[in-house]
């Protein structure tokens, strides 16, 4: 999911950022808060979360310190063409206050955009590697993720960018946040042109899906709209939810 891109401040204004990747050394803690915080008021988060009867939410610290623990061990199993990339103030780089995770090109037309049988191979061992290592707290944790709904959520995505592509070459957006904090301050911006640089040095598209808000802003950057994908309201009262396919061809 990508977000809006518009900006408040003007260019001369906009604080000086690093762009580097996510490593073992970052801090997951700042990451995970400032994702939680991007995405708590938002319709589509909303789904991800799920009640437990006659149980009270964990602690604020307690999740998100689950959550880090989780994705700094999940980011050791990450396939040779993912990477997540961390913004942080030059004047504070040791604190990230976003984050994007990017695909770079494989070409699966070999099996009509199926993933290659040596990835099925290392994505089935590390899943299962994962479950093994989660801790007690962690399972607490996730006792109040929408699991059924992430898991169906994630295989629509890929199956309708599969079914765009057919397995051709591309870069792909998966995700990108900013901390409310510093938004409008072209963070989110700087982590969007610092994946779409290396897309146009291969002369291939990128490829995103975004929000209904957001999508004028990626069509003056230059980006087609080229389908929708749906979800439709699962429980009285949710809201439906309406993604953008978007592409940006190479210049």
């Amino acid at each position: 999911m990508a977000p809006n891109l518009s900006s408040v401040l003007p260019l001369d204004q906009r604080p000086q950022l690093v762009i580097s990747p996510v490593t073992q050394e970052s801090d997951f803690y700042s990451l995970q808060h400032s994702k939680e915080q991007a995405f708590k008021d938002s319709v589509l988060g909303s789904r991800f979360k799920k009640n437990v009867p006659g149980e009270s939410p964990p602690p604020y610290e307690f999740k998100i310190t689950q959550r880090a623990i989780s994705h700094q061990r999940s980011s050791q199993f990450l396939f040779p063409f993912q990477y997540e990339f961390q913004a942080a103030l030059a004047s504070n780089p040791s604190v990230p206050i976003g984050f994007a995770f990017w695909s770079s090109p494989v070409d699966r037309t070999s099996t009509d955009g199926e993933w290659l049988p040596e990835e099925i191979k290392l994505k089935e061992s590390n899943e299962k590697a994962l479950d093994s290592m989660k801790t007690d707290a962690e399972r607490e944790a996730d006792k109040w993720v929408n699991v059924e709904f992430a898991k169906m959520f994630k295989q629509t995505l890929y199956d309708r960018r599969k079914e765009y592509y057919k397995g051709k070459p591309h870069w792909y957006l998966h995700l990108l946040w900013v901390d409310p904090e510093f938004q409008g301050q072209g963070v989110s911006k700087a982590l969007f042109e610092y994946g779409v640089s290396r897309a146009r040095a291969d002369g291939l598209q990128v490829y995103l899906e975004s929000s209904e808000a957001g999508k004028p802003v990626y069509e003056r950057l230059g980006f087609k709209h080229v389908g929708d994908i749906g979800f439709p309201p699962q429980a009285e009262g949710e809201q439906a939810i309406v993604l953008p396919m978007m592409v940006l061809d190479p210049r």
